[in-house]
């Protein structure tokens, strides 16, 4: 099941069904998800912190909402470089 805009209706959506077509596809594109990557990098770079952030995709990709993610503080940072 997916959700439509339907600006004819109370709640402005309608739940549908997947076109069959559309249920093997991934919901992003491969340069898709390397935006977000980007975006998510450059968020975490703007704030000095790894942020939880909210993104959403029409003709391009924007951001919505970031905020710090304030339960990772004991997790190592996978960015960090590694020393051997």
């Amino acid at each position: 099941r997916q959700h439509v805009a339907d600006p004819g209706s109370v709640t402005g959506v309608r739940t549908t069904d997947v076109p069959p077509d559309a249920i093997s596809r991934p919901a992003l594109t491969e340069e898709e998800v390397l935006a977000v990557v980007a975006l998510a990098r450059r968020a975490e770079a703007h704030f000095g912190c790894p942020q939880d952030i909210e993104w959403a995709i029409a003709d391009r990709l924007y951001l919505l909402q970031s905020r710090p993610i304030t339960s990772l503080a004991q997790l190592p940072d996978p960015d960090a470089p590694v020393i051997i």
